[in-house]
């Protein structure tokens, strides 16, 4: 769970960085510092990838929310079958 919150913020702060060096360059700047900026966004864009746990998935925020998700579904459903199953029991037994 702390490497998904980790990797998050990860995420987060490179998209940070490219968004600044977007609006940086709007703004009227000299040769070296456009360039700075350029080459910063080129790498955001051509070396940073999201980790992936052998292409199946990305460790992301949306996977801890994914995995809480499939738990609770997958116990309300376990509790529906229990349920019917002790209301069928209760009215087999009082027939």
């Amino acid at each position: 769970m702390l490497l998904v919150k980790e990797c998050e913020t990860t995420y987060t702060n490179v998209l940070e960085i490219d968004r600044e060096s977007i609006s940086r360059l709007a703004r009227e700047l000299s040769l070296d510092e456009s360039r700075f900026y350029k080459n910063v966004k080129r790498l955001n864009h051509a070396e940073f990838k999201k980790m992936s746990v052998y292409g199946l998935f990305t460790m992301d925020a949306g996977l801890l929310v994914g995995l809480i998700q499939m738990i609770t579904t997958y116990v309300i459903v376990l509790l529906q079958f229990a349920l019917s199953d002790q209301t069928t029991k209760k009215t087999t037994l009082s027939e």
